[in-house]
């Protein structure tokens, strides 16, 4: 039986493929959504992705993703987010383009990167928001991938 502690790095290996081509070489942002550089023919029949996962942005699949740093800073990911960091609250704000992020309207999944954080999301004014805190209970940044799927 997997213990909650493997589950969690399964999931956060899974989020980390989904936001970089390898460990410390991030996804360069896609800039032309007509030609994501996907070759859907060579997925497997069994994958979970749509016919394709930009062109359609706004359909059933992931939506955005991609990585910021500590300060709010997108490092890279898909074009369609910006992302803020709001020190008064101590949580990261991320607009998607063309959503109004509602928390249980979407499914997101949150990775810290190199610090051991806990992470949940959250929502307020249409923005998506993340907050962190470290293994004693206290608000504290990160670096965090994060995907989010429209079911």
């Amino acid at each position: 039986m997997l213990s909650l502690q493997n589950i969690s790095i399964v999931l956060a290996a899974l989020a980390l493929a989904a936001c970089a081509d390898n460990l410390g070489q991030p996804t360069p942002e896609i800039t032309e959504p007509s030609d994501p550089g996907v070759n859907d023919t060579d997925l497997p029949a069994s994958s979970h992705k749509p016919s394709s996962t930009i062109s359609n942005l706004g359909a059933p699949g992931e939506i955005a993703f991609g990585d910021v740093d500590a300060a709010g800073t997108k490092l890279s990911g898909t074009a369609n987010w910006t992302s803020v960091f709001n020190a008064s609250l101590v949580r990261y704000e991320i607009t998607i383009t063309g959503e109004s992020y509602f928390f249980s309207s979407y499914a997101t999944m949150v990775t810290p990167l190199g610090d051991v954080r806990f992470c949940r999301t959250g929502s307020i004014g249409g923005k998506l928001t993340i907050n962190c805190t470290d293994v004693a209970g206290n608000a504290a940044t990160s670096r965090i991938a994060f995907v989010t799927f429209k079911p």
